[in-house]
């Protein structure tokens, strides 16, 4: 992980896997960020958000709880789309 200004972030409650960057500014409370993720100047991230492998949080952007973002393609499984955009295959 990656913090632009250690001083001005607020991470609490939260998983950051690695080669997450973090600019000024950002609160990430009780939210899970994956790999490759940078979140820009001043966004928050809200409890139980998870952020998908290599995406990007634009400056100020407000996640509110339980967002879930990915840069994944959505995958049809059995014909049917999986609307949750995150091919898990759960179905």
């Amino acid at each position: 992980m990656r913090l632009a200004s250690p001083r001005s972030a607020q991470l609490t409650n939260s998983h950051l896997w690695e080669g997450a960057t973090i600019e000024d500014g950002v609160v990430v409370d009780g939210a899970i960020i994956c790999s490759n993720v940078t979140i820009k100047k001043g966004a928050k991230i809200n409890k139980g958000c998870v952020v998908g492998e290599g995406c990007v949080v634009g400056e100020n952007m407000v996640l509110p709880k339980f967002t879930r973002i990915t840069c994944a393609s959505k995958v049809a499984i059995g014909g049917e789309s999986n609307e949750s955009g995150f091919g898990d295959g759960d179905r």
